[in-house]
């Protein structure tokens, strides 16, 4: 996921542990494609 955010020009502010939990949390289907796109929209920084 790292490399995908970062050849789109972006980075994300948050620690390696919240990147698993959001993974697992979202293969569980405890987390919704909704969540998910607000969760990469208060996490993402654009990159110059």
């Amino acid at each position: 996921m790292k490399l995908l955010v970062e050849r789109s020009g972006y980075a994300l502010r948050v620690f390696d542990e919240e990147v698993a939990d959001i993974i697992v949390s979202v293969a569980r289907g405890i987390t919704t494609f909704k969540e998910l796109a607000e969760w990469f929209q208060c996490h993402l920084i654009k990159i110059a």
